[in-house]
């Protein structure tokens, strides 16, 4: 294939091979500035893949790349290239690495060589084109999920590529959120930045001005067929609650008191499913860490039949599903990492890899396939549901569940609403979501925060 120097990006027949496993296959395609290239297909199809092959991120099997004539594989111009490409990730937190929100922005054009006020002024600009004005001082930890995703775009704009990468930005986003992203995206195109974006969602596909579609290279997917629900009955003689009364969380930065919780309370019974719902930064990942023990708050009281959440009695009582589920995973095979749980309380070798199999079934994980394969040769969405897949392994009372359907496909995202349903029947279950329409058909209470 013949490569000219025009400003674009071109792949020729580019295949990635983890082990015996392929991920892409001959895949083809160009992006040039000002266009707006679409990324679509199951998860498990090598979608994030084909985005990091862009700027070397991972090793080809085969097939070639280039930025604007430069080869990101060749050591000598790889550097270059990473300067051409901005690349904003799934997951955020795989991209913070400063103490305050300024200096993570500051990070690249730092890196860029720029002078004092150029950063200055490039920060302040990439701030507000996300939303993120008047929170420089912030540290990027104690952001919501939402604000951590806009700080990594801020990071990459303020860096002025020619070509940005997006892989799903806006799924952990409030549609508020998700509309400014999509409103930046709109604006770079018109100044001649090309993007290249992975999504799931078909609003945000007919923005676009080319699709290309993958589709996963082994049946490894999950199946597509419409996916039905048996909410199962609950049979509790005297069902356990979760209860928090009054609860409120504040915390200091500087001389500023941030209030994340202000008198909040709530009961959850087993076999119920509560949805928590509100705005990015409004609370919600707070209110479920406050809920499993995991943060103390400030004020008020979390019970679990009556004793202290913290109380030794109930270990193991609660799972809570984080919002960037996949950074939990740490074992060397798929089924390891699920059967941890069940090891953990005490379970047999025999009886803790049975209830992982069980839980990998139930998200729609084949055992045979998916098993013995390392958690970090997932895609994003596998690995959300092996995540998942590693609380229901030890059937805890209550299953606290943060934006658990996304960056999912409508196969996956079925099965993981499918999965946490049935759960109630032994289980209480709260899930936070920014689509609470998914799981308003089987939900017993909707609790909206501001």
């Amino acid at each position: 294939m013949p490569y000219n120097e025009a400003f674009m990006i071109q792949a020729h027949n580019i295949s990635v091979q983890y082990g015996s496993h392929e991920v892409l296959d001959e895949i083809s395609f160009t992006c040039k500035p000002g266009e707006h290239l679409c990324v679509v297909g199951a998860n498990g199809s090598g979608k994030s893949t084909l985005l990091r092959t862009i700027t070397a991120l991972v090793p080809l099997s085969t097939g070639q790349v280039r930025v604007d004539g430069l080869d990101p594989y060749d050591a000598s111009q790889t550097r270059d290239v990473r300067t051409i490409v901005g690349f904003v990730q799934q997951r955020p937190d795989d991209q913070l690495v400063a103490t305050s929100v300024l200096d993570e922005v500051a990070f690249g054009p730092e890196n860029l060589g720029c002078c004092r006020k150029e950063i200055y002024q490039r920060c302040q600009e990439a701030l507000a084109h996300v939303g993120l004005s008047g929170y420089e001082e912030r540290t990027p930890h104690t952001l919501s999920g939402g604000q951590k995703q806009r700080l990594v775009i801020a990071g990459v704009l303020a860096m002025r590529p020619r070509f940005i990468v997006f892989d799903e930005p806006t799924s952990m986003l409030d549609p508020l959120g998700r509309a400014e992203i999509l409103a930046i995206m709109r604006q770079l195109k018109t100044e001649g930045v090309g993007i290249v974006h992975v999504t799931h969602d078909t609003d945000e596909m007919a923005l676009a001005d080319t699709l290309l579609e993958l589709t996963p290279t082994s049946e490894e997917a999950c199946e597509t067929h419409e996916v039905t629900v048996h909410r199962g009955a609950c049979e509790f003689e005297e069902p356990s609650v979760l209860k928090a009364d009054d609860i409120a969380v504040t915390y200091r930065l500087g001389d500023q008191v941030v209030d994340a919780l202000q008198g909040r309370s709530l009961e959850v019974k087993q076999g119920e499913l509560v949805i928590v719902k509100g705005p990015t930064g409004s609370g919600k990942s707070t209110l479920l860490k406050v809920l499993s023990g995991l943060l103390e708050p400030t004020a008020g009281t979390v019970s679990l039949d009556g004793s202290a959440i913290t109380d030794t009695r109930n270990r193991g009582q609660i799972g809570l599903i984080f919002q960037d589920a996949e950074s939990a995973l740490f074992a060397d095979t798929v089924r390891d990492d699920v059967a941890f749980g069940p090891r953990n309380f005490d379970a047999s070798r025999a009886d803790a890899y049975r209830q992982a199999d069980e839980a990998l079934t139930a998200v729609g994980l084949d055992v045979e396939v998916f098993g013995d394969r390392s958690p970090f040769h997932l895609s994003g969405g596998e690995a959300r549901r092996v995540a998942i897949a590693g609380i229901l392994a030890f059937s805890p009372r209550f299953m606290l569940a943060d934006e658990p359907t996304a960056g999912l496909d409508s196969a996956g995202k079925a099965l993981i609403i499918k999965t946490l349903v049935e759960a109630t029947a032994r289980s209480g279950v709260v899930v936070v979501t920014h689509t609470a329409e998914d799981f308003l058909p089987y939900a017993s209470q909707v609790i909206s925060l501001d």
